[in-house]
């Protein structure tokens, strides 16, 4: 997915690269923007994931572009999530070729972040 590009609400097109947080090698996202770069994942270490997965910052100054990303079609939301500080972090993965993606699912994938993305997420 490195170099493909999405529209997001709040800083335009926004190009996929990667690099890896030095602790643990894991994948970290960066979208790149004209206002800027802007960290989509999250490292928690401890986390348990299969390969091709990592772990999504949808909080903070990232709730709106997350949703964009979701919603590019790009990234699947795999439906597990795991503990980071006081809120969930959703585990996504790239969307494969032979992921069938239809616009409802994007939907739905969509309403599923929404409602698991606000305050509930919070201890």
């Amino acid at each position: 997915m490195i170099g493909k590009s999405f529209q997001t609400k709040d800083y335009g097109e926004a190009t996929i690269s990667e690099t890896h947080y030095t602790t643990n090698e894991r994948k970290c996202i960066i979208l790149n923007t004209k206002m800027g770069r802007i960290t989509l994942t999250t490292n928690v270490s401890d986390a348990r994931l299969e390969k091709g997965e990592f772990c999504i910052k949808n909080w903070s100054e990232n709730v709106e572009v997350a949703e964009d990303a979701i919603n590019s079609g790009l990234f699947i939301d795999t439906g597990k999530k795991i503990h980071s500080g006081h809120v969930l972090a959703p585990i996504w993965r790239y969307a494969l070729p032979t992921d069938v993606v239809d616009p409802e699912t994007v939907s739905n994938q969509s309403d599923l972040y929404n409602k698991n993305s606000g305050d509930e997420n919070h201890f």
